[in-house]
């Protein structure tokens, strides 16, 4: 009996349920660091909370992130968060969590930049487009987190 046929139709599952997690991770935070240069050498302040005195934005980023960034503590989270979420033990459920908590804290500040004041620097365009795109990180990382969660592996 030919089997290829019944085991070509099935469809393919992956051991590790957490690796789209941990891929979206890397490309978000490959993502982050180009976003961050540009940012700072186009000079695009966050608009996303207390704006009256911004420091220089290479050092701005660490704590307030960029119009098109996020802050450095979060990204740091969620790298930690994505990679508890590898493991096979307890762990890995405590990383998930740590990984829809960070996403919570990108949608606020997705909402925050789209809504945020635009400057001369920053014009509305930018602010929204940067809000709309965290957002959708956001969102997806949601989505990916609950999926490993439901697909123990």
């Amino acid at each position: 009996m030919d089997t290829s046929a019944v085991t070509a139709n099935q469809p393919r599952t992956s051991g590790d349920p957490s690796r789209p997690l941990f891929r979206a991770t890397v490309a978000i935070l490959v993502y982050n660091v180009v976003a961050t240069v540009v940012a700072i050498f186009v000079e695009l302040p966050t608009r996303f909370g207390p704006s009256a005195d911004p420091g220089p934005i290479a050092t701005e980023w660490i704590t307030r992130g960029t119009a098109i960034s996020a802050p450095l503590m979060p990204l740091l989270l969620l790298l930690a968060s994505a990679v508890l979420a590898r493991r096979r033990d307890r762990w890995r459920i405590a990383g998930l969590v740590g990984v829809l908590i960070v996403s919570a804290l990108f949608l606020t500040g997705a909402f925050g930049e789209a809504f945020g004041e635009p400057t001369d620097q920053v014009p509305r365009a930018v602010l929204v487009l940067s809000g709309v795109f965290w957002a959708l990180v956001a969102l997806g990382l949601i989505w990916l987190s609950i999926r490993a969660m439901v697909r123990r592996g």
